[in-house]
């Protein structure tokens, strides 16, 4: 008994072992700035839009039109002034609207906030509130 369950083990977790896959991922374009610039999330537009936002630690929130993906453009940018002089960090989409955690966390003492950007035109983001 003790035989078939030890053997029963070994069979299992070489079956989990089998089952681990790998990623692999292609790059179809990109754009380059000619300054260094971080981006801490970015999300694609829930719309069915070719838009994508990112959130820059030091440009703010941009979109870039990606209907050409082997040349992503930017089309519209919410600067950190726009955003009370906080960094965007992280992103999330609901409906039409995007919402914007604020604050830097990166040894900047920075206040967290919240930003709500319309994406009725992504070509002209609208703070909300």
């Amino acid at each position: 008994m003790r035989t078939v369950v030890v053997l029963l083990l070994v069979l299992m977790s070489t079956g989990l072992r089998s089952q681990v896959d790998s990623v692999l991922f292609t790059e179809r374009g990109n754009h380059q700035y000619s300054f260094f610039y971080s981006a801490f999330t970015s999300v694609f537009d829930r719309l069915d839009r070719p838009y994508v936002y990112s959130a820059s630690m030091e440009l703010g929130i941009v979109c870039f039109d990606v209907s050409d993906l082997d040349n992503p453009m930017p089309v519209d940018t919410l600067p950190t002034s726009a955003l009370g002089n906080l960094n965007a960090t992280n992103l999330w989409i609901e409906s039409n609207r995007l919402y914007a955690s604020l604050g830097g966390f990166q040894g900047i003492a920075q206040n967290p906030g919240l930003a709500i950007i319309d994406l009725d035109d992504p070509e002209n983001l609208e703070i909300l509130g």
